[in-house]
């Protein structure tokens, strides 16, 4: 071979080689980005180019459990259903848990235990594949009433109907009540009555028994998660139901 071409082709060699260990230094690296899973239980990555080092790469997952959202540092998209962010390695990822109008956020699980700080947040330096529950309550909607009737001797009642009819201003559980109607309870041996899940408002508590005049109504109002205890009902006789002997006159 000629020694200029041969000289050629040993430059185009080394011209390739160096071009080859630049492109390997310019190895590309992630920003994070939390993402939502697709259909198939996937996620679409969102990434950022630019660096100049290779970084390990990990995953933390972000599962629910009840209804709530989470908030991320670094900023991602809040997550309101099970999500993935991929971070580089020691990167301190802050996840932040609220609950919606209806529950409240009680605890995580997994990569963080416990409620969190007061804010209800946790921190997760990212050294390995990592995953997080976050748990949430439903917020209690409905109180109880409880009571007792008894007739003018003090003693108690049972088979008594007590009826709870929604008369005021309810709470967000309107609609419900509405479908509900009335609730009703009958006494038992010793006069007593309880109601133990009834949506918060204001009601007409009544008491009704054969042979027995109608309670007096009294308004109830329900506090969500409290027990009302009603003051106990004194039923009277009613006129209709007593019986005068009949006397005999005649000599």
């Amino acid at each position: 071979m000629h020694p200029l071409r041969r000289f050629s082709s040993l430059l185009a060699l080394i011209g390739a080689t160096v071009f080859m260990l630049f492109c390997t230094q310019r190895a590309l690296a992630f920003s994070p980005h939390f993402v939502k899973p697709n259909g198939d239980g996937n996620g679409t990555l969102i990434v950022d180019i630019g660096a100049y080092e290779v970084q390990a790469l990990f995953p933390l997952t972000v599962t629910f459990s009840g209804s709530g959202q989470i908030d991320q540092d670094p900023a991602g998209l809040p997550c309101t259903a099970p999500c993935r962010g991929i971070f580089p390695s020691g990167t301190v990822v802050t996840l932040t848990a609220s609950g919606f109008p209806t529950t409240t956020f009680s605890g995580w699980s997994g990569a963080c235990t416990g409620p969190g700080d007061p804010a209800g947040s946790c921190f997760i330096t990212m050294t390995s594949a990592k995953s997080v529950t976050a748990t949430f309550t439903a917020n209690s909607s409905t109180g109880k009433v409880q009571g007792k009737v008894q007739d003018a001797q003090s003693h108690g009642l049972a088979g008594v109907t007590v009826t709870l009819t929604v008369s005021g201003t309810t709470s967000a559980a309107s609609e419900q009540l509405v479908a509900a109607g009335p609730f009703t309870q009958t006494t038992g041996s010793s006069g007593n009555y309880l109601f133990s899940s009834v949506p918060a408002g204001t009601y007409t508590l009544t008491a009704n028994k054969a042979d027995y005049a109608p309670s007096t109504p009294q308004e109830v109002t329900v506090q969500a998660g409290q027990t009302k205890a009603v003051q106990t009902i004194t039923l009277q006789v009613s006129k209709s139901s007593v019986h005068l002997p009949v006397v005999d006159n005649y000599p």
